[in-house]
């Protein structure tokens, strides 16, 4: 569990390679935070794989990365 007790912001996690990369940094034992914009359904299944793996846990989180405020709440 190279990356216990480390959390990792991934922009992009619902979907693809960011959700591969959601996968890999939970399996080594990273807290993983699931950035989307618009698809919610994606995130959750993404929050559900990484469950599924039972290493890291994660949580969603809404934000358009091109708003500097939603940015600041991420």
């Amino acid at each position: 569990m190279k990356l216990e007790r480390k959390t990792a912001i991934v922009t992009g996690g619902s979907r693809d390679i960011g959700r591969a990369i959601c996968l890999k940094l939970a399996s080594e034992g990273a807290n993983v935070v699931v950035n989307y914009n618009s698809n919610e359904t994606d995130a959750d299944a993404t929050l559900a794989a990484i469950e599924a793996v039972g290493a890291g846990k994660a949580i969603k989180v809404r934000a358009d990365v091109t708003q500097p405020l939603e940015i600041a709440a991420l």
